[in-house]
């Protein structure tokens, strides 16, 4: 029987908020060993935020860390499965979208968790989509 996402995804997600600072949204990364956040206003998925957003849309742009907010440096849309979804349904999508990142929505399109393509290689041990997206992830 295939491995649901649910079964191997992360939980417990950690949000950003669009009005935080880059400053306070590094810090929760650094503090939950993290290099993505969903950003979510009141409730809805909004975007994404990342460690290298964080980089090259703020710092490398001369943007106060303290007062540049998280709408100004995210990803705006999310790229998501759902639970119910296989594994192999997760890495033939971050394949496609070239990705590593998938955010995890219930069938009332909640959010319950994150799949990233560490979750694929630690694991799921099979060959075809799931170690092809994880190749071409990596490689891309």
């Amino acid at each position: 029987m295939a491995t649901r996402i649910k079964e191997v995804m992360t939980k417990n997600v950690r949000l950003a908020d669009p009005k935080m600072s880059l400053k306070e949204c590094a810090n929760a990364m650094r503090e939950d060993n993290i290099g993505m956040m969903p950003v979510s206003d009141d409730g809805r998925l909004v975007g994404t935020i990342t460690d290298r957003d964080i980089t090259l849309n703020g710092t490398a742009k001369g943007l106060d860390p303290n007062n540049t907010r998280v709408a100004q440096a995210m990803t705006e849309g999310v790229e998501y499965v759902f639970d119910e979804d296989t594994v192999d349904e997760a890495a033939r999508v971050m394949a496609d979208r070239q990705v590593r990142r998938l955010a995890v929505l219930n069938a009332q399109k909640e959010l319950v968790g994150m799949i990233a393509t560490a979750d694929l290689a630690t694991h799921v041990r099979s060959s075809g989509p799931v170690d092809e997206a994880v190749r071409g992830v990596s490689q891309g």
